[in-house]
């Protein structure tokens, strides 16, 4: 496994050449588990938007993935895979609360790109807000300063 902190590694490489494990072809033959077997062996430099919403959904190779995730994001917050517009987002702001809290940067930079999208109430309010309330909740306590920009932006959050 790399080094959660740094985003220093070869995107030139597979999850498997990352990771050092190689999983074999898939016990279970849904289009989920096979799409994550193949991914693991695909390039990351070669990886579709969709190929990241997929893996990230499924809470795959966090520490590579999501840091390229967030690069997409900055250029094009509601850059889509084969679901809806904004679904990568969706999928980031799924990811498991323990690695937000080894990535407290990642959680900046995203807060930045939520801070530019509140304008599109509808996607924003319906699929993102909710998921963005799950990352900040994870990492920090509801007596933090930071608490205050979430109400300033969506006062009755926790009443939902």
């Amino acid at each position: 496994m790399g080094n959660p902190s740094s985003d220093a590694f070869d995107r030139s490489k597979s999850l498997e050449e990352l990771d050092g494990d190689r999983w074999g072809e898939p016990s279970f033959s849904s289009h989920v588990v096979t799409e994550i077997h193949r991914l693991r062996r695909v390039p990351l430099d070669a990886f579709t938007t969709e190929n990241l919403r997929i893996m990230i959904g499924q809470q795959q190779s966090l520490q590579y993935l999501l840091p390229i995730a967030i690069e997409k994001l900055e250029a094009d917050p509601w850059i889509s895979g084969d679901f809806f517009k904004g679904d990568l987002l969706k999928a980031v702001l799924s990811a498991e609360p323990e690695f937000w809290t080894m990535r407290p940067d990642l959680v900046d930079d995203l807060h930045v790109i939520l801070n530019d999208l509140h304008d599109d109430v509808g996607c924003f309010q319906t699929k993102l807000w909710p998921a963005w309330g799950r990352v900040y909740r994870s990492i920090y306590p509801p007596h933090l300063y930071v608490w205050k920009a979430i109400f300033v932006y969506r006062p009755n959050l926790w009443k939902a």
